[in-house]
């Protein structure tokens, strides 16, 4: 097992903390290398066996960050699969305005795109948090920003080309915050050569802000470098993380002007596989997309419930990305008048759809000016009368459900389409009519007639069981349902023009059928405006009455719709 490797292949256990206890790697048991090696297997999702074998090797001798996957001392321990990917390093900064200092420059790049590419690095963490980001380059700052060869100070030195490709610490006083680079490695910028150093920028700088190595292989922080990515954005595992440590951006926050290296493109090469390949050596997965990420874990079973788990305070909103390049505002339907097809929580926001346009909504039901807008203004090509939708917290994608097809966005552009079978979904079922992600336990679920599904990620298919009548499982909600999403802690129900109300964490509807034009969409002002705006001077009213009455309604609307600002 362990006897053909190498002691430098060993090294990389110790190294990166996967042993227990400080014993030399000479004096170390069989049993506590096999030990340390299904770990690690298992941190970096390979086929746990204990052997370093091909697979792992070629794993283990990528390039990737120089800080240790576990943080402080391990204790003795069974493997034990953990079910929250994101870690954290036990620091963090107490305070949310931070200073950083580039005290060198790489000679790859321009100083002008290194001081662009940090920025644009550190802020991919201010969008999603409180935390603010000054460059200075007088006086103390918080993080100092350093490219180095070898030996350079710290007592970790670099490798040269490969390997690690960056280190940094965590927050505290003196280095702590600072992020080193291997000035040994050929940092490029927006292309697929040599490293992209926004990708390894942010991720370091993840590092100095308090956030350790994610086992989720889609996370930026995962330890291994992932390549240069069009459109690269933070997966939900990491915003779920950096956001325990320091909570959610206020709405009222400043929004920064359009980063310039990360255009809202797809983030993978054009001549990539329109399906995930299965990947050497671990048969039997399947070959259809995981949607979220696979957990280690089955959600326990409750009786009498749509055996999901209690809400849990405090889950995150799905990390959000809006699309961009919106369309001219089309002529289309009444928004209070509009039976919505489909619906979905994303960027905060709540999109509703109907035909071939959609709704952004606000908080407190408001619809920004400028709406319905065309869905092939913001998703380029995207089928219209769609059935369902949903955001996909692993990756921040959105997918549209029609027919018997699914068609999932990377920003604006088409990653992949497949059919429902692929999902895991009986043949027999041929189309959707609602879709959700489930805030309590992140997995998504198909409601179609009066029943339900719900996809299990980690099997690649769907529950045993399944399907599941919808009533009496889902208490107090209806079968043949239009929409549903999901928004701060209830799920919303769309049934016609009514919708049902259901907390997840009794699990059972708390209101319903109620008026969801006149709850929601504040739409009693805008109804009795269209009213106003209908008189005739035939119909009994004169016409100088009319206009006065749609004067007074537009500016009890206009006046709402301030205070609602």
């Amino acid at each position: 097992m362990v006897s053909g490797s190498s002691g430098q292949d060993l090294s990389y256990l110790e190294k990166y903390n996967y042993f227990h206890g400080p014993m030399p790697l000479n004096l170390k048991e069989p049993a506590d290398m096999e030990e340390a090696i299904e770990e690690m297997q298992d941190f970096l999702g390979l086929p746990v066996t204990g052997e370093l074998d091909a697979e792992t090797m070629a794993k283990i001798r990528g390039p990737r960050c120089g800080v240790a996957d576990f943080i402080g001392p391990r204790k003795n321990s069974k493997l034990v699969r953990r079910r929250k990917r994101y870690a954290l390093s036990g620091q963090k900064w107490s305070k949310k305005s931070l200073k950083y200092s580039i005290k060198n420059y790489t000679p790859d790049l321009p100083k002008s795109d290194v001081s662009r590419i940090m920025k644009n690095a550190l802020q991919v963490w201010a969008d999603k948090t409180p935390l603010t980001f000054t460059e200075t380059s007088r006086g103390s700052s918080d993080i100092d920003i350093l490219f180095a060869r070898n030996e350079h100070g710290d007592g970790y030195d670099f490798d040269g080309e490969g390997g690690t490709l960056a280190h940094a610490y965590f927050p505290g006083a003196g280095i702590g915050g600072d992020a080193h680079f291997d000035d040994d490695e050929y940092f490029t910028h927006n292309s697929y050569r040599g490293t992209n150093l926004l990708i390894v920028a942010a991720h370091e700088l993840g590092h100095s802000l308090g956030l350790a190595h994610s086992s989720d292989e889609n996370a930026l922080m995962a330890p291994y470098y992932q390549g240069y990515q069009q459109g690269f954005r933070l997966s939900y595992d990491d915003v779920r993380g950096i956001q325990e440590l320091y909570g959610r951006a206020p709405q009222n926050k400043p929004k920064p002007p359009s980063r310039p290296n990360t255009p809202n493109r797809p983030p993978q090469r054009p001549e990539q596989p329109q399906w995930p390949e299965q990947r050497p050596g671990q048969p039997g997965q399947p070959d259809w997309p995981q949607w979220p990420p696979r957990r280690p874990e089955q959600p326990p079973h409750r009786p009498g419930n749509p055996e999901l788990p209690p809400h849990r305070p405090g889950n995150p909103e799905l990390p959000p990305h809006r699309p961009g390049n919106p369309g001219q505002p089309p002529q289309g339907p009444d928004l209070c008048a509009a039976t919505f097809q489909a619906a979905m929580h994303f960027d905060g926001m709540v999109y509703l759809f109907q035909g071939s346009q959609y709704w952004m909504m606000e908080e407190n039901g408001v619809i920004p000016p400028g709406y319905p807008k065309l869905i092939t203004s913001n998703w380029i090509n995207a089928p219209t009368n769609i059935d369902a939708a949903i955001t996909l917290p692993s990756t921040e994608n959105v997918a549209f459900f029609k027919g018997n097809k699914w068609y999932e966005y990377r920003g604006s552009f088409l990653f992949r389409q497949g059919d429902l079978a692929s999902l895991g979904l009986p043949m027999n079922v041929r189309r959707l009519d609602a879709a959700l992600i489930w805030e309590a336990n992140n997995m998504p679920y198909f409601f179609t007639g009066r029943d339900y599904y719900r996809y299990n990620e980690r099997l690649g298919r769907v529950d045993r069981g399944y399907p599941k009548p919808i009533t009496p499982n889902w208490v107090g909600i209806p079968g043949n349902v239009n929409a549903a999403f999901g928004y701060q802690g209830f799920t919303y129900i769309i049934k016609g023009q009514s919708y049902y109300k259901f907390d997840n964490n009794a699990v059972r509807a708390v209101a319903g059928p109620r008026d969801f034009g006149a709850d929601v969409l504040n739409c009693r002002v805008r109804r009795g405006l269209l009213r106003a705006m209908n008189l005739k001077a035939g119909s009994g009213v004169d016409k100088y009455t009319a206009q006065l009455t749609t004067v007074l309604f537009s500016l009890i609307f206009t006046l709402g719709y301030l205070l609602l600002l």
